[in-house]
């Protein structure tokens, strides 16, 4: 270090939240990060178990903020058609988020009026479009893509349940925000739990 100043790490996710496989230099580089700074920050008790487990550092947990979500009176059902029951999903579209299990839990739920709403985007939009497709849920699974900051508490409060089938979810801010919005939420295991 050339200077005096003292050196945080502020950890959201490691490497092995990201990928199954996670490649060995971004490995490294994290454990030459925590080891090397004055303070490692961890967004959950999750992220610091992890920490330690994994570079043998420890770290102080700062968990992460959230907005409340805001209504703009978008009647979100009406506006997609939908009469039965809505589950909610937003976020990215990677391996991470667990969405390819969410459309098969959805080929499950055949024979009830149910109709799971995607947000947000990623490089597997075209290819979880076409898995819909292969499992023959497409009629009821709406890729709605980018939901505008405004329009979130809108979905949150259209949607019957909030999912988030998560691998690897260190906090899950769009979890606080369906709570806040009075939703009710299944997930997987999160760092959210904690608050």
């Amino acid at each position: 270090r050339a200077s005096d100043a003292t050196w945080v790490s502020s950890f959201h996710s490691l490497a092995s939240d990201r990928n199954i496989d996670p490649p060995k230099r971004e490995v490294e580089t994290e454990r030459r990060l925590a080891n090397a700074a004055d303070t490692n920050i961890a967004v959950s008790e999750i992220v610091r178990g992890d920490i330690r487990e994994l570079y043998d550092a420890d770290a102080r947990v700062v968990y992460n903020g959230f907005s409340t979500p805001t209504f703009s009176g978008k009647d979100v059902r009406a506006d997609l058609g939908i009469d039965g029951e809505m589950l909610f999903f937003v976020g990215r579209h990677t391996d991470q988020k667990g969405i390819s299990h969410l459309l098969y839990a959805m080929k499950k739920l055949h024979g009830r009026d149910t109709t799971l709403v995607v947000g947000g985007s990623g490089h597997q939009t075209e290819q979880l479009k076409r898995f819909a497709e292969l499992l023959d849920i497409d009629d009821r699974v709406e890729f709605v893509g980018y939901v505008p900051e405004e329009e979130l508490g809108d979905y949150y409060a259209a949607a019957d349940a909030f999912v988030s089938p998560s691998f690897a979810e260190p906090f899950g801010i769009t979890i606080t925000e369906a709570l806040e919005a009075g939703t009710q939420v299944v997930a997987t295991p999160s760092g959210v739990a904690e608050v």
